[in-house]
């Protein structure tokens, strides 16, 4: 099927500590606002998982249309933070965040 663009899926994964929880979860939320907005969004989850000591462990899916749609995506959220004067790279280097960022696509 060339020519056909097949669903991706970015997946992310991530620790983090108890004192930087809710501005991580605002961060992602807000984040996520921009992504519904981009063309070939499908859909998204953020779920969350409480360990015992206090860390959370968060997971946001994006489902998109295709490979194309994440490019423009990340341009989209990259310049809101730039307007913001973040970065989440440094954000989560200064929280002890462990994030495991993945793109996935259909198995079959």
């Amino acid at each position: 099927m060339s020519g056909i663009e097949m669903p991706v899926f970015r997946v992310d994964s991530f620790l983090v500590p108890a004192p930087a929880r809710d501005e991580f979860l605002r961060r992602v939320t807000a984040t996520h606002q921009i992504l519904r907005q981009q063309e070939g969004f499908v859909l998204d989850r953020i779920v969350e998982r409480s360990l015992g000591d206090g860390t959370s462990r968060l997971i946001t899916f994006v489902e998109w249309t295709g490979a194309g749609a994440i490019a423009g995506a990340v341009r989209a959220v990259r310049q809101a933070h730039a307007g913001d004067a973040f970065s989440a790279a440094d954000f989560i280097a200064a929280n002890g965040i462990i994030a495991d960022i993945a793109t996935y696509r259909l198995a079959s």
